[in-house]
């Protein structure tokens, strides 16, 4: 498994469900009127990796205090899968303890393993490496499947099959790591190749399928679905700028995955999906073609690309980490896009600038886990929603023109960066500043004009609250 697609099974994406905390309980309150900071709780989050799937496994976080020590949830269960515990870091090799003495808010990442459908809890996959260094495993249909290379050759023709036994498939992260190979040709048996198959072949320029392969086609050293609609992959070392044809309306995850190149479309092109992690640490430059309506998670993780969005642009939402860990060029969205929700910018660092779009509501998690320097909320921006700037570490400004208001419930959520709310700010919601320990509130009304509700800032270190009037 690819360390970036591990990072995907554990991406810091959380649509969080939080815990309501009975502020009778006098010793559950960490910010009391008088301002005092007592009794500090620990908020222990906690990342599934399958938090935005179809069958979502979410966990609320869990507070812990002196006088109330945090409960840990039951073990996780996902069909398919085998729960391993849970880790301090995002690859599973610090592993946590109930033993451990936890002194500060700690996020804890769920470990898992795949089940093969017919194995038990003891099998393992047969596999076998080729003399040419090709590493096969057994499928259960009794046919091979790539799952490695030790090779060290320039160039590798891969065979049909191996020892009689046809290789059917490519599984993902097959040539992860490897330096040498700069031409891989596919076999006319291959007919599946997983996202990734090819990430991190630093060297390779030249994906080509044999003529006889009718599932899979090439043109320019890049591989296409057999009828071109689909983009499969481009080799990581290719320098040649590439203009796409119409015919492609589909690009795979990590298709484009850390490229220097620029990618362009036609006019008229019929691209309508960018796959997750299909521009992944590409460092060139993309124009998204006007039809694009779906950009999907991660798209464009740890990318540091000049992205730029064609006239007439489609895509209308953003609701689905999208540009999570995007950290290239200053992104400018279209005024296509009419709401944006989901922490679509989770871990990303670049710039958003969203004036063009005339948003009045930001959603649910609009801004969750931003990090982004700076952050300009323009004029029209009337409301926000729960965990709107969750987790965010940004200075975040207000257009003076600002009809902002109202700081809704949870909007600022263990917020950790800086906000001067302009003086039209006369509301303060229930748990609107829930655990925001390292954050920093300035209000430009005097705290005498402002409706504040009394668990407004629960949790939280009162003393970056400050009022200017």
């Amino acid at each position: 498994m690819i360390q970036l697609r591990n990072m995907k099974k554990s991406i810091k994406l959380i649509i969080m469900i939080f815990l309501l905390v009975t502020v009778a309980v006098t010793s559950f309150v960490a910010c009391q009127r008088d301002g005092e900071f007592q009794d500090d709780g620990i908020v222990i989050t906690f990342v599934t990796g399958f938090e935005n799937d179809e069958n979502p496994i979410i966990i609320e976080p869990r507070v812990s205090t002196l006088s109330k020590p945090a409960e840990m949830p039951d073990d996780p269960y996902k069909a398919g899968y085998r729960f391993l515990g849970w880790f301090y870091d995002e690859e599973g090799t610090l592993p946590f303890s109930t033993k451990d003495g936890l002194k500060t808010d700690t996020t804890l990442y769920a470990k898992w393993e795949k089940k093969r459908a017919d194995a038990g809890e003891s099998e393992t996959p047969s596999e076998v490496e080729a003399p040419n260094g090709i590493v096969y495993r057994l499928k259960e249909d009794g046919n091979y499947a790539v799952t490695g290379y030790k090779g060290t050759a320039t160039e590798l023709s891969m065979t049909p099959s191996y020892e009689g036994v046809a290789v059917t498939s490519i599984s993902e992260g097959a040539f992860n790591g490897n330096s040498t190979l700069k031409k891989i040709i596919i076999p006319s048996t291959v007919t599946e190749i997983e996202d990734g198959a090819f990430y991190g072949c630093s060297a390779l320029e030249t994906i080509e399928a044999t003529a006889s392969n009718e599932t899979f086609s090439s043109e320019e050293g890049i591989l296409y679905a057999s009828d071109k609609t689909e983009l499969v992959a481009v080799g990581q070392a290719r320098t040649q700028d590439i203009a796409l044809s119409n015919r492609v309306v589909k690009i795979r995850g990590y298709a484009f995955a850390g490229g220097v190149y620029s990618v362009s479309f036609k006019e008229n092109s019929n691209l309508t999906v960018i796959g997750e992690y299909a521009f992944a640490e590409f460092d060139g430059k993309l124009t998204v073609a006007k039809n694009v309506k779906e950009i999907r998670r991660r798209a464009f993780y740890g990318s540091t690309a000049e992205i730029s969005f064609s006239a007439d642009c489609s895509v209308d939402k953003l609701a689905m980490g999208e540009f999570d860990g995007y950290i290239g060029k200053k992104l400018v969205l279209p005024s296509s896009v009419k709401s944006i929700s989901g922490s679509p910018f989770y871990g990303a660092t670049a710039e958003i600038d969203f004036s063009a779009t005339g948003i009045k509501n930001l959603g649910e998690a609009a801004f969750a886990g931003y990090e982004g320097k700076t952050l300009f909320i323009p004029y029209f921006v009337e409301t926000a929603d729960n965990n709107c700037f969750y987790r965010c570490s940004s200075v975040i400004t207000f257009d003076e023109r600002t009809a902002y208001s109202v700081v809704g419930e949870y909007a600022f959520n263990q917020f950790c960066g800086e906000v001067v709310f302009p003086d039209t700010v006369k509301t303060v919601e229930s748990y609107a500043f829930y655990a925001m320990r390292y954050g920093k509130v300035t209000f430009s009304a005097a705290k005498s004009e402002i409706v504040t509700a009394d668990n407004a800032f629960l949790l939280c270190n009162q003393k970056n609250v400050n009022y200017i009037g």
